[in-house]
């Protein structure tokens, strides 16, 4: 009984840890975007450090190409602050943006490109949704840093929906050794 309540105890504190553990983390500022067909909207990709140094920064933007164009990315406040530049190369439905620099200044809070959608005249009514993916950050020295996606392509469970699997798993556990 002591090994399990050590062993519960333990594995309460590591999801809890993940909860609340910081991490920098990419986000569009308006998602997902509407509008009649012909009209031009506009959306940023969002970073917040949380502490986090970032000095690079790689990622796609996935989008609808069959109602959505996009037109070039042009750098946010965030990278031009920090003096670096925004790189693109669009397909239809994916644009990788690398915000880069030829120094060590790290990217603050605040958007780091802005993106402007035109939505096709041919397009069925919206929302259209987008999705960030390939997110690659580095520090000063080129060692990746973990930056958490908060709009993926796929649903992924978040830490405290495990932290609630976890503690509904141990109560069913501690009321089956009561009733033995």
């Amino acid at each position: 009984m002591k090994r399990f309540f050590g062993s519960a105890v333990l594995i309460g504190l590591l999801m809890w840890w993940t909860v609340c553990a910081e991490a920098a983390s990419l986000s569009f500022s308006t998602e997902p975007l509407s509008g009649a067909p012909g009209d031009t909207r506009l959306t940023s990709v969002v970073y917040s450090a949380q502490g986090a140094l970032v000095a690079g920064l790689q990622f796609d933007v996935l989008y609808q190409p069959i109602s959505l164009d996009l037109s070039t990315p042009l750098a946010g406040s965030a990278l031009t602050l920090a003096g670096k530049d925004l790189s693109s190369n669009i397909v239809p439905g994916v644009a990788t943006l690398i915000g880069f620099g030829l120094n060590q200044n790290i990217i603050g809070n605040g958007s780091v490109a802005d993106l402007t959608f035109k939505v096709n005249l041919n397009a069925p009514a919206g929302p259209y949704n987008l999705f960030l993916s390939g997110i690659v950050g580095s520090d000063a020295t080129g060692a990746p840093i973990a930056i958490t996606n908060l709009n993926p392509a796929s649903s992924v469970p978040e830490p405290s929906t495990l932290l609630l699997l976890g503690s509904g798993i141990v109560g069913l556990w501690f009321s089956r050794l009561r009733t033995s």
